[in-house]
């Protein structure tokens, strides 16, 4: 958010997904709600954060619907107003001392944010295991994003 004080909103999307439509529509419709405190709109998983260890796991209950990290849009200007940068360094602090998960963004976003999310429609974060691999053809995705 600090690179960007003068954007709004910016998408994450990680190195490995392949991208097979303009992303422009999603990015200008995603947290327009002016009366919602969501900073995150992502696609919804369903169960508990992955990444946590046994003990970070206590920290997650009652989170039955999270995200996965790996393509997701953020509210610059209220993830600035909830001090979320400061959070996930305080979580990453906390995590060193006592391990509340293993590695990555998903389990810290995830801690900060538990349902409160805006959710996307499932096809914008397929997910390989999600797909027919059992043909060579290159499935379609309807024009949306997959996590080779």
């Amino acid at each position: 958010h600090q690179l960007l004080p003068k954007q709004r909103k910016a998408m994450w999307i990680d190195a490995d997904t392949i991208v097979e439509c303009d992303v422009v529509q999603l990015l200008k419709s995603a947290l327009t709600d002016s009366d919602s405190t969501n900073t995150i709109a992502a696609v919804p998983r369903d169960g508990f954060p992955v990444g946590l260890t046994r003990r970070g796991r206590k920290y997650a209950e009652g989170i039955n619907t999270t995200f996965n990290a790996g393509m997701y849009i953020v509210d610059l200007n209220r993830w600035r107003e909830q001090h979320i940068s400061e959070m996930i360094k305080r979580i990453a602090d906390v995590n060193r001392k006592y391990g509340l998960y293993l590695k990555g963004s998903q389990p810290p976003l995830a801690l900060i944010v538990g349902e409160k999310f805006e959710h996307l429609p499932r096809s914008w974060n397929v997910k390989m295991a999600d797909l027919d691999t059992s043909t060579d053809e290159r499935p379609s995705l309807g024009g949306k994003l997959s996590d080779w």
